[in-house]
């Protein structure tokens, strides 16, 4: 049988080389590679600073826009359709230009039917072609609805240089109507920031209403209106709701219907006097410099006046009567219609009173009594000072 011969020697086995040989070029390689990253590393870092995983549509939005977004109804982490930087447009109607809005900045979303603009301004043109211009800081436009809100340090400028402001303001174009909810505090100002603080007319209110078209302001909530006149004397109306006539310049004021009686009254200061009615209405004047709206004509409290004086030096305690005239003018109050004076203990009444303001003087139409007893008090009429 034919077996297997031992080899009387022995060859060198190569494996040991072949492995030290993958092993050296493994290390080769590593190195090589580390070489490579190392040069990207050092040459193009913000290559690897963002991994596609950290590419969503915030960071996207973020590099984008970089601003907190107050308009209600941007999508939420939505990348917009595209962009536009200097954007500009403008609706006519029958070759007439009836608004134009230029932003820096402008995102369409087609599904949402949106445009939202960052720093954008709004032209408004009336029936004259004279133009209100409003301000804020985004906006955010439906062209399908052609309707336009702002948000953000809204301040709208009037022709004639008046200036309302407040943080939010909507635009119905085809009313013709601005419009700020109750919720919104809104300030208004005939003077710019040149003007003196006399010989004008401001307001503060919840919300407003401006109908372009009449030219007619509301005032829906917590309306107060404050007018100076060149001598820098201020009267305050403070009312419910309020209504501005600008063509006219005339406001009125009035309460809700659904207070209670002993609440439901307007109230008015003056330097010295105070008065509480159940409506007011307020003429003023032009400055005949400035020809903008300023101090008071005439102001006549209607239904359940009351008027107290609050001056040091003045005899009257209180008068009464359904209808007080002041006539800025002449400084008087002409009170109608039952009135009735109080002198400390003396009682005057008669067809028509007329209180001279710089003098102190009553005088009396038709003086049908004359009292003098007990000092009278206001059981019937809620005062304040």
């Amino acid at each position: 049988m034919l077996g297997r011969m031992a080899s009387p020697f022995r060859l060198p086995n190569p494996m040991p080389s072949l492995r030290k040989w993958t092993r050296w070029r493994k290390r080769a390689l590593a190195a090589i590679a580390a070489l490579i990253l190392l040069q990207v590393v050092a040459l193009s870092p913000s290559l690897l600073d963002v991994t596609s995983s950290d590419l969503t549509p915030e960071t996207l939005l973020e590099d984008m826009d970089g601003e907190t977004t107050l308009a209600t109804l941007v999508p939420k982490g939505k990348v917009p359709d595209y962009s536009v930087d200097g954007f500009d447009f403008v609706s006519t109607h029958e070759g007439k230009k009836q608004w134009k809005i230029v932003s820096n900045r402008a995102f369409f979303y087609q599904k949402e039917g949106l445009i939202h603009n960052r720093v954008v301004t709004a032209h408004l043109y009336d029936e004259e072609g004279k133009t209100t211009i409003i301000t804020g800081n985004e906006g955010q436009y439906f062209p399908d609805k052609r309707e336009l809100e702002m948000f953000g340090n809204v301040i709208s400028r009037f022709p004639d240089g008046f200036e309302t402001r407040s943080e939010y303001m909507r635009y119905l174009p085809d009313q013709r109507r601005i419009e700020v909810p109750e919720r919104f505090p809104v300030s208004g100002d005939s003077a710019t920031s040149e003007a003196k603080a006399r010989d004008r007319m401001n307001f503060t209110s919840g919300g407003l209403l401006y109908e372009m078209n009449k030219n007619l302001i509301h005032l829906p909530s917590k309306a107060r209106v404050v007018s100076i006149d060149e001598q820098g004397d201020a009267t305050t109306i403070e009312s419910d709701r309020a209504r501005i006539d600008r063509t006219i310049q005339r406001s009125d004021f009035e309460m809700l219907p659904e207070r209670p009686v002993q609440e439901r009254f307007t109230k008015i200061y003056q330097p010295g006097t105070f008065c509480q009615s159940r409506t007011a209405v307020l003429h003023y004047g032009k400055s005949k410099q400035s020809h903008k709206p300023s101090a008071i004509d005439s102001l006549v409290a209607i239904e359940d006046v009351l008027i107290r004086d609050v001056g040091k030096d003045s005899g009257m305690k209180y008068a009464t009567a359904n209808r007080a005239e002041f006539d800025s003018a002449k400084n008087t109050i002409t009170l109608r219609e039952l009135p009735q004076v109080y002198q400390e203990k003396d009682t005057v009444t008669g067809d028509v009173i007329i209180l001279h303001r710089d003098t102190d003087v009553v005088e009396v139409d038709h003086s049908n009594a004359y009292s003098e007893g007990q000092e009278k008090t206001e059981e019937s009429q809620k005062t304040e000072p």
